[in-house]
């Protein structure tokens, strides 16, 4: 599964395709990892202190994940 999500975005960038990652609103996490747990993407990556952080660089735009927050935490990077 992260194979083949890699290779997507590998293709998507590879094609010029502007990617706006998402970001997790550290205000209205609540830590509870329905994200995690329910999207399981390889760009979510959970720091020491617990808290849940999108990586950029494996993000491909996509926006499936801000559909699996229960409080809406998950938005677009830049606030667009």
């Amino acid at each position: 599964h992260r194979l083949i999500r890699r290779q997507r975005q590998m293709c998507i960038r590879d094609r010029g395709i502007k990617i706006i990652p998402y970001v997790i609103n550290q205000e209205k996490c609540t830590k509870c990892y329905a994200c995690v747990k329910t999207f399981s993407c390889a760009a979510f990556t959970i720091l020491e202190d617990g808290s849940v952080h999108i990586r950029p660089e494996l993000c491909i735009g996509c926006g499936a994940c801000q559909y699996v927050c229960p409080f809406n935490a998950i938005e677009r990077a830049g606030g667009e």
